[in-house]
């Protein structure tokens, strides 16, 4: 009689039911709600589709999606094609959530379920927020909530690149929380012990999980027989390295292979400061928005180089949304708890914004 495999040494990930709830065109703004009372689901250019796309090389009734146990069946009926894993369907093949399959004209479909898109704000607030509102986006070669979402569906060891204060560790959580190992608990280490037995525990409860590391230029180089058990099948741990790759290389050495996501600084993406400071005030109850600040507020704070980025925006709105309910940097800073003169200098000085915020 075959025995039963205890659960902390099943090789398996995430199992049961995980319906696919949405399809994103990847990289773009467009995407669909699937009808959670529909079994089968048509895709293509006529106007009696559920999900329809006005592109040359997409056929009337391009693909049909079915609903199955694990995720979505594609059945090609075009003329173009339609392919998975970039290879062009000669029978039906089944996508899962953070999968995607290809239609005519370099459209990608990016399937997605209720956790992933339950984390899609986050995705962007920290990666940058889709803005392309073509049907083929240009290739930029920078990480974005998509390309992110696809890479979390997988198990491949992860680096996340970027300055500080960029929330790197939300990052790494955030990609945990909608993996195949998003049922057991994540382990999150600064350094790793020196004594044989408390590394052993490390491994032992990251194991079948995800080992978030952050390494900086003051961690120690890890030795060998630590390295060879972290990434030996014995374990099975994902590995999410926050580090640059000088540092990692540093550290781990060269024999380890890693899919990186580098971050943006927040002085890259002044495009989208309006609505990263919106909802931060939006957090904090704050009926203050961008939009209402006077013309030189605005333009000093889009010109601010955000050295600390995603921290330093947060201390923004913490001071944006005190003064602009109590009306004086003083009170604002007694609030806050913070020194009267340093709020000043960084209104004043720092920044350049002007009492009182709004003309």
């Amino acid at each position: 009689k075959t025995k039963t495999l205890p659960d902390e040494q099943s090789d398996y990930y995430f199992s049961g039911p995980d319906p696919v709830t949405w399809i994103h065109i990847a990289g773009t703004v467009h995407h669909f709600e699937l009808p959670k009372d529909a079994q089968s689901i048509k895709v293509g250019s006529a106007r009696d589709c559920t999900i329809q796309v006005p592109s040359a090389y997409i056929s009337k009734h391009h693909c049909t999606l079915e609903r199955v146990f694990d995720g979505i069946r594609v059945h090609d009926h075009s003329k173009n094609g339609t392919a998975v894993d970039a290879r062009k369907l000669a029978e039906p093949k089944d996508v899962r959530a953070g999968q995607t399959f290809a239609a005519g004209g370099g459209i990608t479909f990016l399937a997605v379920n209720d956790e992933m898109r339950r984390v899609y704000p986050l995705l962007s607030d920290l990666l940058g927020w889709q803005t392309e509102t073509s049907l083929v986006p240009p290739t930029l070669g920078e990480a974005t909530p998509d390309h992110v979402i696809q890479l979390a569906a997988g198990v491949d060891h992860l680096m996340i690149s970027g300055p500080l204060g960029c929330d790197q560790e939300r990052l790494a959580r955030a990609i945990h929380s909608i993996s195949p190992l998003r049922k057991r608990e994540l382990v999150s280490v600064s350094s790793i012990p020196k004594d044989r037995a408390e590394q052993k525990e490390l491994l032992l409860r990251a194991s079948r999980s995800t080992m978030v590391l952050a390494i900086d230029d003051e961690t120690p180089v890890i030795d060998e027989a630590f390295r060879s058990a972290l990434f030996s099948t014995s374990y099975r741990i994902r590995l999410i390295l926050i580090a640059s790759f000088r540092q990692a290389l540093a550290v781990l050495g060269e024999e380890h292979s890693f899919r990186r996501i580098d971050l943006r600084p927040l002085a890259y993406r002044a495009d989208q400061l309006e609505t990263l400071l919106d909802r931060q005030l939006e957090e904090r109850g704050s009926p203050l928005r961008f939009a209402q600040l006077s013309g030189p507020n605005r333009t000093a704070l889009l010109h601010y180089g955000w050295s600390e980025n995603l921290d330093e925006l947060r201390l923004a709105a913490d001071r944006l949304a005190a003064v602009d309910r109590l009306g004086s940097l003083r009170k604002a800073a007694a609030e806050l708890a913070e020194d009267r003169w340093t709020v000043q200098y960084w209104f004043s000085t720092q920044v350049g914004l002007k009492v009182p915020l709004k003309p």
